[in-house]
Formats: C-alpha cells, structure tokens, sequence
C-alpha cells in the first residue's frame, strides 16, 4: 500500500472513532478535528456509508416519525435536550396582521419536546405555553430542549424558542410516556 493510501485508511479509521464517540458531529466538526477539508469528511461518510448529521440524528427520533418533526433537529441527547431550527414561511401567517400563527411555534416547539425523549410513545400530558414576541414569514427560529425530570412514565421538558439570541417562545411539557 502506498503512503497516501494508509494515510487515507487512518483518517477513515479516525473519522469511525470520532462518530462512535459523538454521532452528533457535523461535517465541519469532523473537519477540524481530523485536519482535512468539509468535502473530503463528505467523501470519507460516502465510502463508510455514513449519513449527513441531519439523518443521523432523525434516525435516533423514537416517537415520531421524520415526516412529523417540525423544523430540522440538529442536536440530540435522549432524555436530557437537544435542539431544532425552524424556518417560518408566507403560509403560516395572519393575513390582516402577517404575524406567524400560533399553532406553528407550538407544533415547533411540541416537536422538539417529543424528540429528546427516549420513548416509543410519547404524547403531551400537559403544556404551558408563553408566546412573548410576535413572530412573522420568513424568521429563522431555534428551540432549546431541555428533560429536567423524569418521573415513572412523566417526562418534564422545558423549550426554549429564539429570534436570533431573544427569546420569544416557551414551554413546558409534561409528556407521558405509552
């Protein structure tokens, strides 16, 4: 074998023990740490057969389908947190007032609370909802997701939803568990 051929098998190597250590990595991440350029790492998953971070991760999304995940999760811990974005469009609004309704922001947010619990079946026992900024077409949301007890089959999460670093949405959940 030649020189860049071995060179190249170690970076594979390397890029499995990164992945297996945090699956949640992105290709920027993987990047840096393993000093070669974001196409090279996209080669390297190619060849191992493994997927981009958004694909990972909706693959560990237990209660919900990926086609019912609300915005994009781009960071996941089962039942501690992650987080989402979630960017709104013209369709979502208010005519007369061109504000986001408020069904999206919870649908967002009820999404995000469903996701970081390790469950097969989770629904909203209870929510607590607090809408603080009006949100209109065409804003990049993120949520923070938060599991601050667990309680039997009761999963507490709190969510957290921002306007670049504002915050104008929260939530608490109490998912139960079927």
């Amino acid at each position: 074998m030649t020189k860049a051929t071995l060179k190249k098998l170690k970076k594979l190597d390397d890029l499995k023990v990164l992945l297996s250590e945090n699956p949640y990595m992105n290709d920027n991440q993987l990047a840096g740490s393993l000093g070669v350029s974001v196409p090279c790492i996209r080669n390297y998953r190619n060849e191992l057969g493994i997927k981009e971070v958004r694909e990972r991760i909706k693959d560990t999304v237990r209660s919900l389908a990926p086609e019912d995940i609300v915005g994009t999760i781009t960071d996941l811990k089962l039942n501690e947190g992650g987080s989402a974005e979630f960017v709104t469009t013209a369709d979502m609004v208010f005519k007369k007032t061109n504000i986001v309704r408020g069904q999206y922001l919870y649908s967002f947010a009820e999404s995000v609370a469903i996701s970081v619990i390790n469950a097969e079946v989770s629904l909203v026992g209870v929510a607590n909802i607090k809408y603080k900024e009006p949100v209109y077409a065409n804003e990049k949301l993120t949520a923070k997701a938060k599991v601050t007890q667990i309680r039997m089959n009761n999963f507490f999460v709190w969510v957290f939803v921002f306007r670049d670093e504002k915050e104008i949405f929260r939530s608490k959940f109490i998912l139960v568990s079927i």
